[in-house]
């Protein structure tokens, strides 16, 4: 059992009266984001990942930059395989872009993590040259 479908199972009965935008409504479609991304189920990975942003955005005081900025890289490689249209490929080119300028500028420009954030901002660009 991966640690996410492990943190899903512990969290879940618990968020019955949680408000949708509640933290732990967070953590768990964060979770979901990640059994969705390794099951190559595209459309919920877009889902999750979209509802975590959401949620992200009322806690930003909180919330781990990287975090938010690879939910959107997320979102945008699951919405490439979706639905590869010219507009859906411009805007994961926009999001990847952005997120790589917050990894860079939080683990530097040769950082493991910051590289394949850029190698995916060289993918999408390439896929979009490719139309």
């Amino acid at each position: 059992m991966t640690a996410a479908k492990l943190s899903l199972a512990l969290a879940e009965p618990k968020m019955g009266a949680l408000a949708p935008s509640h933290q732990l409504i967070r953590a768990s479609q964060i979770c979901k984001t990640a059994i969705s991304s390794q099951a190559r189920d595209w459309p919920a990975v877009v889902r999750h990942a979209s509802h975590a942003i959401e949620c992200s955005a009322l806690y930003m005081a909180v919330c781990d930059p990287l975090t938010v900025a690879q939910l959107h890289v997320s979102r945008a490689i699951a919405s490439c395989a979706h639905e590869p249209t010219d507009e859906v490929l411009a805007s994961a080119q926009q999001d990847i872009g952005r997120a790589h300028k917050v990894f860079e500028l939080h683990l530097g420009p040769g950082h493991v993590a910051t590289l394949e954030v850029k190698n995916a901002l060289e993918e999408t660009c390439a896929t979009a040259g490719k139309k």
